[in-house]
């Protein structure tokens, strides 16, 4: 088990910094999510300070977005990746530098197109020639002047799960590397009045660890960049996505971020070299990296159910709908019971949701203390992509969400009530 950030063990509880977690529980209840921004922070600037001056750090939206997030991106001065006009709007609203927004998504509506191109986002990516023709006809009628990534399948396999595999052939993202249709794409709107094509973006999936799959990233996107030189067309920026591995349990071996943007950056140095070609401005879009170890989940422990020569069932007040990831990657998770940190983790158990379904499972197996009605689980690096995908089925209501920052803990998202699951309804 590892421990990350402001947390730690005191005599026999868990903390962070030097607040007790089982006091975090009485405060503001179970399920809670505790974001330590001090982690959060430590790891943006990790990222800037590796890939140096004149090149971009751009957090990826998806992961785990609300106001207080924003306001942290602000304050570090880093760019933020949207995918909707959702994320766009809490961006818009707390004041973010539209400049600095990447606006993602492969089939787009009309109406986030017009929201980007209104609100003057710095880049969009495009997925499709179809959508690129969209955003060209829209900034063509409002009189302005949008910037595009092409964003380019180069046909990788990343080695991850199915459902994070975003560069193989098959996929929904991206223009595969056709060269007779990029350049027909590059011709069509190249001296273009209301749309600039200024670079090609690539990302090849999520939860990565093989430094090769990001060499060959970008090995396959400077070849692709090579040959549209020789027809007249060379880029002064390159986006080379994220999804950087992090740790999650003990059969995970993420590569740190400063050799991570190292490993990038000499290839990128490489490939300019090799072809003789400007070097670009490198834009890289981390998420998971930045919050995923950041986030810790609290639960109450409920009912413990031991089926003797089966298995041992701990459910606690909490489950797929504030964490789908097992469900739906079959991911895992280290955990530990709050209020016996220091104890012998020797008791066997699936830790299992209150959701009406059977596959509602955190952690399929794992050794926790011997746990007791009312005990505080608290399981670790549920940053990124839990309090994101979090759903009101069985009309749970959604968690809470606490920052920890400076040895203070302050609520930054509230608990849904009762009455917010009816307030759509007419």
């Amino acid at each position: 088990m590892k421990l990350h950030g402001s947390l730690n063990i005191i005599g026999n509880d868990l903390y962070i910094g030097d607040i007790k977690i089982s006091d975090i529980s009485n405060k503001f209840g179970t399920p809670c999510y505790i974001m330590d921004e001090n982690l959060i922070r430590d790891n943006i600037n990790r990222f800037k300070k590796s890939i140096g001056e004149g090149n971009r750090v751009v957090y990826a939206g998806k992961t785990f977005l609300n106001t207080h997030m924003v306001n942290i991106l602000k304050d570090e001065n880093v760019g933020l990746d949207v995918v909707s006009d959702g994320e766009l709007y809490i961006a818009f609203n707390c004041g973010f530098d539209m400049k600095n927004i990447i606006f993602h998504g492969n089939n787009k509506s009309y109406d986030e197109i017009k929201m980007g191109v209104e609100f003057g986002v710095g880049r969009f990516v495009c997925d499709s020639e179809d959508e690129i023709l969209e955003i060209y006809k829209v900034s063509k009628k409002l009189n302005k002047k949008s910037k595009v990534f092409l964003r380019i399948n180069p046909g990788i396999d990343a080695h991850t799960h199915d459902y994070i595999k975003t560069a193989c052939i098959d996929s929904k993202f991206g223009i595969y590397k056709d060269v007779d249709k990029i350049l027909e794409i590059l011709n069509k709107y190249n001296g273009c009045e209301n749309l600039e094509i200024v670079g090609f973006h690539c990302h090849i999936g999520s939860q990565i660890f093989s430094k090769d799959a990001y060499i060959d990233e970008v090995d396959e996107i400077f070849g692709l960049m090579n040959e549209m030189k020789v027809y007249g067309f060379e880029f002064r920026e390159v986006n080379l996505g994220g999804g950087f591995g992090i740790y999650y349990t003990k059969e995970d071996s993420p590569i740190g971020i400063e050799d991570i943007v190292k490993i990038i950056l000499n290839r990128v140095y490489y490939n300019s070299n090799k072809f003789n070609l400007i070097i670009p401005r490198v834009y890289i879009e981390p998420g998971r990296s930045i919050t995923g170890n950041a986030g810790t989940t609290i639960y109450k422990v409920g009912i413990v159910k031991e089926i003797e020569g089966v298995r041992n069932y701990v459910s606690v007040d909490g489950g797929m709908t504030d964490n789908i990831r097992n469900a739906l990657y079959n991911a895992n998770y280290e955990c530990i019971i709050a209020n016996k940190a220091s104890g012998s983790r020797d008791y066997r158990a699936r830790i299992s949701g209150k959701c009406c379904e059977s596959g509602d499972v955190l952690i399929n197996d794992t050794l926790i203390q011997i746990p007791e009605k009312g005990d505080i689980l608290a399981i670790f690096s549920t940053g990124a992509y839990c309090h994101s995908m979090s759903s009101n089925y069985n009309k749970i209501t959604r968690a809470p969400v606490v920052f920890f920052y400076n040895n203070e803990v302050t609520l930054r998202s509230r608990r849904e009530s009762l009455s917010d699951l009816i307030r759509l309804d007419i």
